[in-house]
């Protein structure tokens, strides 16, 4: 299984998904008690609507996130690639650590971690 966290220009976990300059990925072993390796991915495209595809093509099955726009995650989950979010700020270790143990605070409701929810697609990020 594999689990991206996007990340920052500087290596920190953005609060919104659309901030994210790149991913780090996790590979975790069969008992999900194990990393097996990390890496980092950065997308070609600069817009994080087309990057639901380039996460699928990476072989992402979990993405773990903070805010995302309903669109986007409507396209990353179509993609194949289980959305959780509402992550704390913290280091990408800290992050899966807490995922694999259970304890990452997943949104109940589902625009309970979105901060674009009342905007049209785009208006909060200047692309379309």
């Amino acid at each position: 299984m594999k689990i991206a966290i996007p990340l920052t220009a500087t290596d920190e976990f953005p609060s919104h998904f659309g901030q994210a300059k790149k991913f780090t990925v996790f590979e975790i072993g069969a008992t999900k008690l194990n990393i097996m390796q990390r890496s980092v991915i950065e997308p070609i495209s600069s817009k994080p609507c087309q990057w639901s595809k380039f996460l699928r093509l990476a072989g992402v099955d979990v993405l773990l996130a903070g805010k995302m726009n309903p669109i986007s995650r409507q396209r990353i989950t179509q993609s194949g690639v289980k959305v959780h979010l509402g992550g704390p700020a913290g280091s990408p270790r800290d992050l899966i650590q807490s995922w694999l143990l259970g304890d990452f605070p997943v949104g109940t409701d589902r625009g309970q971690f979105t901060a674009c929810q009342r905007t049209p697609h785009g208006a909060c990020h200047g692309h379309n």
